[in-house]
């Protein structure tokens, strides 16, 4: 493993062409991020979506039935 130092670059490819990267390529590159907040919410609306169908058909069944 390296010990990768930030280096100021911009950026010639890509969607962010001729953006100026404050962390430099090889740094990004070597990079690992995870967002929780982003899991956690995903969590949070994946519950609800289960929710929500558990709920809707058995209102939807109900109202064949009737």
């Amino acid at each position: 493993m390296t010990n990768l130092d930030k280096a100021e670059q911009i950026l010639q490819e890509g969607l962010l062409q001729d953006v100026v990267d404050e962390y430099g390529e090889k740094f990004t590159e070597q990079t690992i991020s995870i967002n929780e907040r982003s899991q956690i919410s995903s969590i949070q609306k994946n519950f609800d979506t289960l929710y929500e169908r558990t709920t809707s058909e058995a209102i939807n069944l109900n109202f064949c039935l009737n």
